[in-house]
């Protein structure tokens, strides 16, 4: 469908991104400066070309791969960068001896279109990954996110990866998982640019970390078609980047066999990262299915990444997100931005998001969804499959959302599992922050519930830890032709926090454009706290 949300260039350099250090930003003028000074055109009269290294005389999809291999080994070892002039359109085949063609620093493709086709086994297409090493660091210096004791660390620009060794989920589900949280961090000098999602000096924490060098300079993969062709048996991934800072993917189109019956996908890979920046990224299908996953773009490990005007027409979700930290989707019409377990500080802007939403697990910090249009799905799903309740703030602002079901946040369940981690053992709620939210009501609903819990019954049996507010300024019901106004219950059914709750509740619209007629339906509070501080101003407030 087309998105209610119209993409205007004005809005799209508004404030609230993380900065980057490149300057990519720059205006055009600047660019073609830049593009023409005689330190850039010596610097492109050094790159090398596949037509160096007979590009026209090779015949065959595994030959014209072959070429492509050889010189990008050649421009990495020598410093510099391919230049794809001429190269327009190209079919490619996997040889069975065939590794991953390695990037440079900066991989314009110049508009070409590459058709690949593998028979002979699953393949990732470009990487670029740095050489990581051991070192060791304590819980307390990763939370303090100074390590200038340890001589690895304390000069230079370095990549820390680090893992928790001990599983933060041990069972998903049903089934055993062992999901292990990782954090990233980029070290000058001793001082790290950021904390972990979540304190390291636990006793439940095992440590493991590994280093690699970092660099400030902006590295770019741009201006790329890259085309799955059909009659592959194997799958083939576009690109996979490790231990890298200050990566730019921008221009891409991704095209895949609609029916290829294939799950599984990791089209763009970005592991163990710091400072990324995609955008203009479009994904015409993955290798996935209705109720199998597959993903255009997979984080595990990143710190400070933004995905701006990304789109796409797949069968699952774009992205499949895991241990991040500091992420940030824009202008784009997607079906979900997610995190499956662990992370922090999620913002959602001026996006569409299509039958899926935001589902994460065990996400600290903020969680925030403003200027978006939802269709079939919420703003906040709770993944509860992964049992971790954490801490951490809600904020939905000037959002517009057509629920499939008859609620506005889906909150997991209250039952009475109880998490093997101690840090793990409560279960939070967030407080929440709703500005200015329309919500569309479905036509068969005969109530709508702010908190919608998945399981019957209260199980857990004690109040929630950590939600102490929620605060609505602004909420508008709007209806079908022909359907009465519905009730807002705050919860499905009566649910209990600890300490003080405040409830602030103001501007609220349940009757909205419904011509029906009858009087004003009631909001039920059914949620309190083990006391309650309500400053509710709706004249039907019905207080269980």
């Amino acid at each position: 469908m087309n998105s209610p949300i119209l993409f205007l260039a004005a809005i799209i350099l508004m404030s609230g991104s993380p900065a980057f250090i490149s300057s990519r930003e720059s205006s055009s003028a600047d660019s073609s400066i830049a593009e023409s000074s005689p330190a850039a055109k010596r610097h492109r009269s050094l790159d090398l070309s596949p037509f160096d290294f007979g590009w026209k005389k090779a015949r065959s999809g595994e030959e014209r791969f072959e070429v492509l291999y050889k010189t990008h080994c050649a421009a990495v070892a020598k410093g510099v960068d391919v230049d794809y002039k001429g190269i327009g359109y190209a079919e490619l085949a996997i040889p069975q001896d065939a590794r991953s063609i390695p990037l440079t620093k900066h991989n314009d493709f110049k508009g070409a279109t590459l058709r690949v086709v593998s028979t002979t086994k699953p393949f990732t297409l470009f990487s670029r990954s740095a050489t990581f090493k051991p070192v060791n660091v304590s819980g307390k210096q990763i939370d303090d996110a100074d390590f200038r004791e340890v001589g690895e660390l304390s000069s230079g620009l370095w990549i820390l990866a680090i893992q928790d060794e001990t599983p933060w989920v041990k069972q998903r589900g049903t089934r055993p998982y062992g999901a292990t949280r990782r954090d990233i961090c980029l070290v000058r000098d001793g001082l790290g640019s950021n904390g972990p999602c979540a304190p390291y000096d636990t006793p439940a924490t095992k440590v493991k970390a590994l280093f690699c060098q970092a660099s400030d300079e902006e590295k770019t993969f741009c201006n790329l078609n890259f085309v799955r062709a059909e009659e592959s048996s194997k799958m083939v991934m576009l690109m996979s980047i490790s231990g890298q800072n200050n990566f730019h993917i921008s221009n891409v189109t991704v095209k895949t066999p609609q029916n290829s019956g294939w799950n599984g996908d990791y089209t763009i890979s970005i592991n163990w990262c710091t400072n990324i920046l995609c955008e203009d990224i479009s994904f015409d299908g993955t290798y996935s299915l209705r109720d199998k996953y597959g993903y255009g773009i997979s984080c595990n490990g990143v710190w400070n990444s933004v995905f701006r005007r990304i789109s796409s027409n797949c069968a699952w979700g774009i992205f499949g997100n895991n241990n991040t930290h500091d992420s940030v989707l824009e202008d784009s019409e997607v079906e979900r931005f997610d995190t499956h377990c662990y992370g922090r500080n999620i913002t959602v802007r001026r996006c569409t998001l299509l039958g899926r939403g935001v589902p994460v697990a065990s996400i600290f910090g903020t969680i925030l969804v403003e200027d978006c249009y939802l269709e079939k799905c919420h703003p906040y799903t709770c993944r509860d499959d992964y049992y971790t309740y954490v801490p951490f703030e809600l904020v939905v602002r000037n959002c517009v959302m057509a629920p499939k079901y008859n609620h506005v946040f889906r909150m997991g369940k209250l039952n009475a599992k109880i998490h093997e981690r101690p840090e793990n053992v409560a279960k939070n709620w967030p407080n929440v922050l709703i500005e200015n939210l329309t919500v569309k009501v479905p036509r068969d609903a005969d109530k709508m519930i702010l908190f919608q819990i998945t399981n019957g019954k209260d199980e857990y049996g004690k109040p929630l830890e950590h939600m102490s507010s929620v605060r609505i300024d602004g909420m508008r019901f709007e209806y079908e032709e022909g359907c009465k106004p519905v009730p807002l219950y705050l919860c499905r059914f009566p649910v209990k926090t600890k300490g003080c709750l405040n409830i602030d509740i103001r501007n609220l619209d349940l009757v909205g454009d419904s011509l029906s007629g009858g009087p004003a339906p009631e909001i039920v509070v059914n949620l309190h706290g083990e006391s309650d501080n309500f400053n509710i101003d709706y004249p039907q407030t019905k207080v269980l």
